[in-house]
Parts: C-alpha cells; sequence; structure tokens
C-alpha cells in the first residue's frame, strides 16, 4: 500500500474501497496482526472475528499463485493476510481505509481482497520499495487488470481524462478504472514484461523517459494510438485470471447444447466467496467448442425485490474492450435474452446480496436454440 486511496462517491455506494493506500515506507503498524489460523500454498491468514464464507481462503491462495506465476514472483513466496471486520479503526495503521497491502502483509476488511494480493505479488516479485517507487498508474494498472471484479457496486466505464493519472498517485474509483483501461490497451499493444520494465524504469527517470527507453516510443505517441482505443466495460478489459482456471462444466445435452446451474450461494459452502462489499458470490467455468445462438435465462424474476438483489453474468475469458464481454441477467431487468456466442471459453457468476439469506435455490440455464 503506497498512499493511496480510492472512494466510490456517497451516491453510488456508501463505502470507500482503499486500493493500494495509506502505506508510507516508514509507517509504524501499531495495530494488532490476527493470528492466522488457515495456511494456503502461499496465505498466512488471520481473522480478526470475521465470519469468511467458505470458499474465500482458498480462492485468494489460488490467486496468488495464478498471478505470481503470470507476474513472475519467486517460486514458494508467501503472504500474510490479515482480515478485519468492516467497521475496523485504522488509526494505528498501515491503512487509511478498508485495504491495503504493505510490504508482504494484506489487510483487509473485504474478500477476497485480489487488488491487495496483486500488490502482494509483485512486491514479492521486485521489492517493496519498487512497488511503492513505480509509476502510479502502471502499479495500481496491474492490480486493476488482475485484481477485483467490483462492477456490481462500480459504474462499468466511468473513466478519468488519462492525463489525470500520467503524473503522482491514481486516487478515486475513476482514476483507478482508468489506469487498469490504460494498463490492459499496454498489455494488448506490446508485452508483460514490457509493461513491468516500464513500471521498473519508471522508478528512475520520468514516465516520458521510460517510455522512450523501454518502448522506443513517446509517450505522446504512445497517447495518441491510445485514444483510439475502444471505450469498455470493466469486465472487458479486466483479465479474469481466477474465475477462469475453475473446472469445466459438462454439457447436460449436445444436439442442442445444453446446460444448468442450481445457485443457492450459502456463505457456508465451499464454493463460495465474500463477503465482498455487502455480495458473496460463485463462479462456474464453460467450454464452447463452435459458434451458436442460445437462450440465456433463469427461473426467478421478482421485480418487488430489491434492485440488484442478485447478479448473473456469462463472461469471456478472453475478455477484449473490442466487443463485448459479457450479458448480465439480474432480478429487476430481464430474466430471459437471447444471444449469439463465439467459440470460447466463458464463466458465469451468481452474486448476491450477503444478507438475502431468503432467497430460494435459482436455475440458470444457456439452451442452444434450433437453427
Amino acid at each position: 500500500m503506497v498512499e493511496r486511496t480510492s472512494c466510490l462517491a456517497p451516491s453510488l455506494a456508501a463505502f470507500c474501497v482503499s486500493l493500494l493506500s495509506a502505506c508510507s515506507q516508514d509507517a509504524v503498524v501499531n495495530a494488532p496482526r490476527p493470528m492466522a489460523a488457515w495456511f494456503g500454498e502461499h496465505l498466512a491468514i488471520g481473522t480478526d472475528g470475521v465470519t469468511a464464507c467458505g470458499g474465500s481462503f482458498e480462492a485468494m491462495d489460488r490467486h496468488a499463485d495464478l498471478v505470481g506465476k503470470e507476474l513472475m514472483a519467486e517460486e514458494g513466496f508467501e503472504l500474510d493476510v490479515y482480515v478485519l471486520p468492516p467497521n475496523f479503526d485504522f488509526a494505528d495503521g498501515p491503512c487509511e481505509d478498508s485495504a491495503c497491502s504493505y510490504e508482504s502483509e494484506i489487510w483487509t476488511t473485504y474478500l477476497p481482497a485480489s487488488h491487495e494480493i496483486v500488490h502482494g505479488v509483485r512486491s514479492n516479485a521486485v521489492g517493496w520499495s519498487a512497488v511503492r517507487e513505480a509509476p502510479s498508474v502502471l502499479e495500481e494498472g496491474l492490480a486493476e487488470v488482475y485484481g477485483d471484479d467490483v462492477s456490481t457496486v462500480a459504474p462499468t466505464a466511468m473513466l478519468a481524462p488519462v492525463e489525470d493519472v500520467l503524473d503522482g498517485d491514481v486516487v478515486g474509483l475513476a482514476e483507478y478504472q482508468r489506469a487498469g483501461h490504460f494498463v490492459r490497451y499496454l498489455l494488448e499493444r506490446y508485452s508483460l514484461d514490457e509493461v513491468m520494465d516500464l513500471a521498473s524504469a519508471g522508478r528512475s527517470v520520468t514516465l516520458e523517459a521510460a517510455f522512450e527507453e523501454v518502448l522506443g516510443e513517446s509517450l505522446t505517441r504512445v497517447l495518441a494510438d491510445y485514444a483510439q482505443y475502444p471505450i469498455c466495460s470493466r469486465n472487458d478489459w479486466r483479465i479474469p485470471i481466477l474465475e477462469c482456471a475453475g473446472e469445466r462444466t459438462p454439457w447436460i445435452a449436445e444436439a442442442p447444447r445444453r446446460v444448468s446451474w442450481t445457485f443457492l450461494v450459502s456463505c457456508d459452502d465451499d464454493d463460495v466467496i465474500g463477503p465482498r462489499f455487502g455480495r458473496v458470490y460463485t463462479t462456474e467455468v464453460l467450454n464452447l467448442a463452435t459458434p451458436g445462438r442460445f437462450r440465456f435465462e433463469t427461473d426467478f424474476f421478482d421485480l418487488s425485490r430489491a434492485i440488484n438483489l442478485f447478479e448473473i453474468k456469462l463472461v469471456r475469458c478472453d475478455t477484449a474492450c473490442d466487443r463485448p464481454s459479457e450479458i448480465v441477467l439480474r432480478n429487476d431487468q430481464w430474466a430471459s435474452t437471447q444471444i449469439d456466442l463465439e467459440a470460447g471459453t466463458y464463466y458465469v457468476e451468481f452474486d448476491r446480496l450477503a444478507d438475502a439469506n431468503d432467497l430460494p435455490a435459482i436455475t440458470v440455464e444457456l439452451a442452444e436454440l434450433s437453427q
């Protein structure tokens, strides 16, 4: 965490999300660290009396492993994670609000804290001082691209002007989303190695000089090309590295193709993750060998219930900004839609309000339409 805080506007949600916030290199941490009670391959997790959904810790450890391999962390790296109550007082450090990473530690009041895990992995790969001193737009952009999906609680395409994120710290939701969008552009035009080299070079020279040094192009020229890059939603520029790593769901029928899932999403279940900003969720993965036209629908539609009581998303794993990557069903909008799907791998996410424990089991079906 590096003295950077992002807040959702009060009209959008009554909480503030600290992404890489309020941790200076010389921070004095007086807050007690919860004793580790869960140990994975990379994470040792302690909770301060917080109830975590049954699949949260496994998912966090898996995410750390996947991001570690992607971002070239040392094999067998370890991070300490402290899960704290939503009302935790960070007056004794190290965060300003909600969540932060600090050296090899992650402090969080929400799960799965994927954004902070990316920072922790980066800290292991290049060193904490390198993460702190790298251009904020690149470090925060990487954590956004490989980190949390918060599209159920944040606007999907609220982007600050790119000029606002090139100097100084990335601050605020719109700037974080712009950083993620910009880094996704860089990853598509260049390589992950070059983007990480940019971050390293940016520690000692200006961002303009880093682009010349690493890419052999001026920042002005890169920004002119970036101006042509499509504006898109978070689920188009985000890389769902964890969601798409699961086992593939088998088709119930092959001709025409049909698959269904029944979601109860009890927090006690070992495949449910959260709470994440007052919501819990689970995911399934599906492989589509050939394209087709499908009906995507749920058996539950109730306008009398809370807006966004639940959300069901069908998202391409090979996300891209030049085409829509997601289809969304919600209890307050529509229960069925017809869609043309290209061949590829998709994930289905069922997300609901954490306190909607009276929600019945909901069936979701994807069925191919006859030609």
